[in-house]
């Protein structure tokens, strides 16, 4: 994700350097850049997160609980026993 981000900022700045030469701010293309840009963002993101869930699957990982040590912590009604 870090190396599609790096490249897509190289290209976009490249590209808005042409821009501003003809003092333009926005353009069709750049609009697609971005628009691709977040797409495979979203792509990486939703395959990663599909991995892992069929890691835990295969796994019998029953019971996943997401959030912020911090907060799951101090709920002490819910014991951090896992479940299979």
């Amino acid at each position: 994700m870090k190396s599609t981000s790096f490249y897509w900022r190289k290209k976009i700045a490249d590209y808005q350097s042409t821009l501003n030469k003809y003092e333009l701010k926005t353009s069709r293309r750049l609009r697609r850049m971005y628009k691709k840009w977040r797409k495979q963002i979203r792509n990486y993101v939703n395959w990663v997160v599909r991995s892992a869930m069929e890691w835990l699957y295969w796994r019998r990982v029953s019971r996943v609980v997401v959030g912020h040590p911090k907060y799951i912590a101090q709920n002490s009604s819910k014991s951090s026993k896992i479940t299979r």
